[in-house]
């Protein structure tokens, strides 16, 4: 069973306004009240909301979501077989993310060629 309450939390976590929301998901805001009260909405607006807030459908039926971004383009796999598209905020964390992973592998490198220079003195 969907929970279509997690719309919401989203809209917060993305700084999404319920009117702009519903503007671009082509819906009232009476309707998006109707659709978070019944919990249950049609597929194709289903689709469309999961499209505006850049998850998977799956995300609204409790699937995890593991992002595993390929490359430097505004879309990455979810590891479900579903591409997802960044913001631009999100693309700047991810890249981040990748240049801290490689400045942590030159950083063990060079700790473990100090140990060898250590170990023999």
């Amino acid at each position: 069973m969907a929970n279509l309450h997690l719309i919401s939390d989203l809209l917060e976590k993305k700084k999404i306004g319920k009117i702009q929301f519903c503007e671009q998901v082509g819906i009232t805001d009476q309707t998006l009240r109707q659709i978070q009260t019944r919990n249950s909405t049609r597929t194709d607006i289903l689709e469309k909301i999961a499209q505006v807030l850049n998850v998977p459908v799956g995300y609204f039926f409790g699937e995890q979501i593991g992002i595993v971004v390929s490359g430097e383009h505004n879309q990455v796999h979810n590891g479900q077989g579903d591409q997802v598209m960044l913001t631009p905020e999100q693309r700047e964390i991810e890249h981040l993310r990748e240049i801290i992973t490689e400045k942590e592998k030159i950083i063990d490198e060079k700790e473990r060629l100090i140990q060898v220079l250590m170990d023999k003195k």
